[in-house]
C-alpha cells in the first residue's frame, strides 16, 4: 500500500478536515534532510532550523524526509533526533515524523499502560476515525507491541464502554454517504424506545446503531430524533448514560 495513502488525512477522517499545516511549495526532501543534518551538529542543535523544516511540512512530506535522511546518512532521523533533543521538544518532533498508524497505536498503548487508563484518548481515536484507519492502527499496534489491540482493550476496560470499544475496533461502520430517510426514522424510533420511552436503558440498541451506521446516516437519525422527541440525541445520552460510555456516545454524536 502506498505510504502516501496510508498517511493521508482523508484516509483517517470520515469528513474533510481543514489542515493547520499545508504542504510546502517547491518541496525537496533531499535538501530538507541535509538541512536537518546540518541543524544537529556535535555541539547541540539549531532549534529554529529544525522547527522551520519539520513544522512546515505536511505528514507525507515529513515521511519522505525521514526516508531521504536514512538514505543519505545511514542512520534514522528518529535516532538522530533522540540523541539531541529532550523534554517536550523531543516529544513533539518525534510525533511529527511518526507515520499516522504508528502514532495512533502508540497513543492507545500509552493510554492503557500508564497509571490507570486514559479513556479520553481511547474515545478520541476510536470514535472519530474511518474503518480503514482503524484497520491500519490495529496492524501497527500488533507490529509494534507483539499483541492485539483488542486483547489489550478488553483487559483494560469494562462494562458497556468495553463493548463500545470492541465494536468500534472492528472497523465495520457503514460508510455509504447515501441516506435512507425511512431507515433513519426507524432508527430514531428505536433509540427513543430503548431510552427515554422505557424504564431503564437498552444499551445494546444504542451501541448497535451508533457504531454501525454511517456518519451521514446518523446525522439524519439525530434530526429525526429531534423531530420525534423535541430534544437532541445529546440530551438523551446525558439522561440515559454516565461515565465513559456516555462520553463515547457523545463523541460519536458530534
Amino acid at each position: 500500500m502506498d505510504q502516501n495513502i496510508i498517511n493521508h488525512r482523508r484516509t483517517f477522517y470520515p469528513f474533510e478536515c481543514q489542515p493547520t499545516v499545508f504542504p510546502a511549495l517547491n518541496f525537496n526532501a533531499k535538501a530538507d534532510a541535509e538541512g536537518l543534518h546540518e541543524a544537529m551538529n556535535r555541539f547541540g542543535y539549531n532549534s529554529e532550523k529544525l522547527i522551520n523544516i519539520i513544522c512546515h511540512r505536511d505528514i507525507e512530506q515529513r515521511l519522505k524526509i525521514v526516508k531521504e535522511y536514512k538514505t543519505l546518512y545511514g542512520v534514522g532521523l528518529e535516532e538522530s533526533l533522540k540523541s539531541k533533543l529532550s523534554g517536550n521538544m523531543r516529544k513533539l518532533v518525534l510525533a511529527l515524523i511518526t507515520p499516522l498508524p504508528h502514532f495512533f497505536a502508540k497513543e492507545l498503548h500509552d493510554a492503557m499502560y500508564g497509571l490507570g487508563t486514559t479513556e479520553s484518548v481511547l474515545i478520541e481515536i476510536l470514535c472519530t476515525l474511518t474503518n480503514l484507519a482503524i484497520k491500519y492502527i490495529v496492524a501497527a499496534y500488533e507490529e509494534m507491541y507483539g499483541k492485539s489491540l483488542e486483547s489489550d482493550l478488553i483487559a483494560d476496560t469494562s462494562g458497556h464502554f468495553r463493548k463500545l470499544c470492541v465494536s468500534l475496533l472492528q472497523g465495520n461502520r457503514d460508510e455509504n454517504p447515501e441516506v435512507d430517510i425511512n431507515l433513519a426514522k426507524s432508527d430514531a424510533n428505536r433509540l427513543f424506545d430503548a431510552g427515554v420511552a422505557r424504564w431503564g436503558t437498552d444499551e445494546s440498541v444504542f451501541n448497535a446503531i451508533l457504531v454501525s451506521r454511517s456518519y451521514h446516516h446518523l446525522r439524519q437519525v439525530f434530526i429525526e430524533y429531534y423531530e420525534l422527541t423535541k430534544h437532541t440525541i445529546d440530551h438523551a445520552i446525558e439522561e440515559e448514560f454516565s461515565g465513559d460510555i456516555k462520553k463515547g456516545h457523545l463523541a460519536i454524536g458530534e
